[in-house]
């Protein structure tokens, strides 16, 4: 029987944990490689900056514990310029931006855990939607 889709390499399991929730594709490094390149593939611009958005404030939080304070400071300061410049965040900019001028480490990490939701929040539109559908069998 003739398929009408193609999945190339991924595993019906990951395809179902995948689609299942967007958490299971940031909690994956090959399911965000795979995003990735599904947005880059359909220029869907703000889809690819929340992603990277997601991946900088993971990075940011993941790292807040073993960097000194300057260097911690500086990755804050990029993650509040990338969401000014490319990302539409809402409530949460005004506190990531009170927090990183605080220069309150542990603010920081409140603030860019809270914008970090609200980006997740805004990628289920901006291309998560449509990458599950991508992986998902079409009804014949």
């Amino acid at each position: 029987m003739a398929r009408c889709f193609n999945f190339g390499n991924v595993s019906e399991e990951d395809r179902k944990k995948w689609t299942d929730r967007l958490q299971n594709v940031l909690d994956s490094p090959t399911a965000q490689r795979r995003f990735s390149d599904f947005l880059e593939k359909r220029d869907l611009e703000a889809g690819r900056e929340l992603l990277k958005f997601l991946g900088n404030c993971q990075e940011f939080l993941s790292e807040a514990n073993g960097y000194d304070e300057v260097k911690l400071l500086e990755e804050a300061q990029k993650i509040v310029n990338l969401a000014d410049d490319k990302i539409n965040l809402t409530a949460e900019m005004y506190t990531l931006n009170d927090a990183v001028k605080s220069r309150d480490i542990n603010k920081i990490k409140v603030a860019i855990t809270a914008a970090q939701k609200e980006a997740a929040t805004l990628l289920q539109d901006e291309g998560y939607k449509e990458f599950c559908a991508h992986l998902l069998p079409k009804n014949h």
